[in-house]
Formats: structure tokens, sequence, C-alpha cells
């Protein structure tokens, strides 16, 4: 079983949809060997998704009412991909955890090739999670295909 590991601050918005998205996007793909998760750097153990984020995976069919925030694990290294949603995220895994250098990217960087971070919706209006899902979905599908290929 391969795992996936998606890193925001506080596992209550990008990482969290992250996961739900991916999750649904591999399953569609038939990829059984994968398993999805996600984690905050700075996350309390326990808490619900936000708001907004539910209500815009919700409008597209996806529950993320379950999700229950949670702090980067103690056996980070056993993930075989690691994608954070920012440079800060990268750096601050790498300075904490020792992760292999080889298996943690900015999701951006995986999918294609940049270094842009993805914006924090947390606080903003709905229509920035809205926004904040397109960019996920367009990068994930890129992430998803280039895994299979791995």
């Amino acid at each position: 079983m391969k795992k996936l590991l998606f890193v925001c601050t506080g596992n209550t918005c990008r990482s969290s949809m992250a996961e739900a998205i991916a999750k649904e996007v591999i399953k569609k793909e038939n990829m059984n060997d994968w398993e999805v998760d996600s984690a905050g750097i700075f996350a309390i153990n326990g808490q619900k998704a936000n708001e907004k984020a539910i209500a815009v995976l919700d409008n597209i069919g996806i529950d993320l009412s379950k999700h229950e925030s949670k702090r980067i694990p103690d056996n980070i290294d056993e993930y075989d991909l690691i994608l954070t949603m920012t440079n800060y995220h990268k750096t601050f895994v790498l300075d904490n955890y020792g992760v292999n250098k080889n298996k943690i990217f900015t999701i951006n960087k995986f999918a294609y090739g940049n270094n842009f971070d993805l914006k924090d919706p947390f606080g903003g209006e709905i229509a920035l999670y809205e926004e904040t899902y397109n960019e996920l979905v367009k990068a994930i599908i890129k992430v998803i295909d280039k895994i299979k290929k791995l």
C-alpha cells in the first residue's frame, strides 16, 4: 500500500479538502493501492473542517463533515509522497520531522513544476474556498496522473 499525505497549517481547510478530493479521484481511477491522509503542522487534534470548506465540497457531493483535524503523525516517514500547500509547510516538515527530501514537495511543484504557494482561504468569503477547491482539483488531477506512472 502506498501512502499520500497532504499538509497545511490547521488541517481544517486546504489539506482536508485535498484529502477528500484526492480520495474521490483515486476511487474513480481504481487506484486501490493508494491511501490518502492529511495533517496540519499546527493542527489541534479533533477539530471539524471549516464550515465553508464543508459547504463547498458538499455542493459537489463530497462529505467533509466527519473530518477531524490532526497534527503531523509520528510515522510521517512511512508516507511515500508528502504534498504541502506552501513552501513554509515543506520547510517546517523537513526541519522538524527529518523527512526524506525526495518525497516531499509543495503541491504546485509536484503538479506543475512551480513553487507558487496555494493561498489559504481561512477567514475569507465562500468564493475564496471555491477558488481553493478549483485550484486543488486541477493540481490533484495532475498529481494523480503523475503517481499512476510511478
